[in-house]
C-alpha cells in the first residue's frame, strides 16, 4: 500500500493553486502567435510546427545553428549556393544529436530539393558524407502510352519547358531503354541495335518537336526511321516507340 506525506501533498497543492491564482487570466486565455496563454507561444509554435505549419526564420538565418524543426526561410547563411534560393523556401531539420544532422532546403520557386548530412564530429566536416549540398532528383510522369507514327501529337500533363531534362522511356527491336536528355525544341534519340547473326546492324532515329514555342504540353513525332547496314546500307522496317516521357527536377 502506498503511503503519501499528506502534509508536503497539502503544501504543494496550496503552493500550486496559488501560482495559478496568481497569474491572472493568462492562465486561462488561448495562446496566439503574439500572446501567452494557458501556453506559451513557444510552445504553442511547436504543437503548430507538429501539425505542418512551419516557423517563419529571419532572413540570413544560419541554416547549420539551427535546432530540429520545419521552418519558412527566405535567403540563408550557408544553405543552398543557388540565386533562385535567395526566395521562398522550404526548410526541415532532423537530429539524433549534435553529430548526426540532416538539412532538407526545397526552394519554393521551382519545387527543387537539396539535402545537406552532418555525420561526424560535430565540426560540419564529414569523413564519407560529402560536405556539400546534394540534389535530389525527382521525375515527374508527363506521359505514357506507345507512339511511333509520324506526325503523332504527343498531350502531355504538365508544360515540359517547366523541365531542363527529360526522362524517356522507349523501345525498338533490340529492347527497352531509358535516356534522359536535355528539353530542347528538337530532340534526336538514336539508337544501334547489332545483329547476333550476321555481320552488320540496324541503325535507328527518332525526332521528337515542339512545334508551338509556346505550348510546352504538346510534342510531335517528326521522324522515325531505321537503317539496315548488312555490307550495303537500306531502309530498315524497324521504328522506335515512345513508352514513356517524365519531367526531370
Amino acid at each position: 500500500m502506498n503511503k503519501f506525506n499528506l502534509p508536503l501533498a497539502s503544501n504543494t497543492l496550496a503552493l500550486a493553486l496559488a501560482l495559478h491564482i496568481g497569474s491572472g487570466d493568462d492562465a486561462h486565455l488561448i495562446a496566439d502567435k503574439e500572446h501567452n496563454g494557458f501556453l506559451s507561444i513557444d510552445q504553442l509554435k511547436s504543437i503548430n510546427e507538429g501539425l505542418g505549419q512551419r516557423r517563419w526564420l529571419p532572413v540570413n538565418t544560419d541554416v547549420l545553428k539551427l535546432k530540429p524543426g520545419h521552418y519558412g526561410t527566405g535567403q540563408l547563411i550557408n544553405g543552398v549556393p543557388r540565386d533562385d534560393a535567395n526566395g521562398f523556401n522550404y526548410l526541415d531539420v532532423d537530429q539524433i544529436d549534435d553529430q548526426h544532422v540532416r538539412y532538407e532546403q526545397t526552394i519554393g520557386y521551382n519545387g527543387i530539393s537539396y539535402v545537406k548530412i552532418i555525420h561526424g564530429y560535430g565540426d560540419g566536416n564529414n569523413v564519407s558524407a560529402p560536405n556539400v549540398w546534394g540534389r535530389e532528383l525527382r521525375a515527374y510522369p508527363l506521359w505514357q502510352g506507345g507512339a511511333t507514327k509520324v506526325g503523332t501529337v504527343i498531350k502531355m500533363a504538365d508544360n515540359a519547358f517547366k523541365y531542363k531534362e527529360l526522362r524517356i522511356t522507349y523501345a525498338n527491336g533490340g529492347g527497352v531503354y531509358i535516356t534522359t536528355i536535355k528539353r530542347r525544341e528538337l530532340m534526336s534519340i538514336t539508337g544501334l541495335n547489332p545483329a547476333n547473326d550476321a555481320l552488320g546492324s540496324i541503325q535507328l532515329e527518332i525526332d521528337l518537336e515542339f512545334k508551338d514555342k509556346n505550348d510546352g504540353t504538346k510534342l510531335t513525332i517528326t521522324q522515325n526511321f531505321s537503317h539496315e547496314d548488312y555490307g550495303s546500307v537500306a531502309q530498315g522496317t524497324d521504328v522506335t516507340e515512345i513508352w514513356e516521357i517524365e519531367g526531370v527536377m
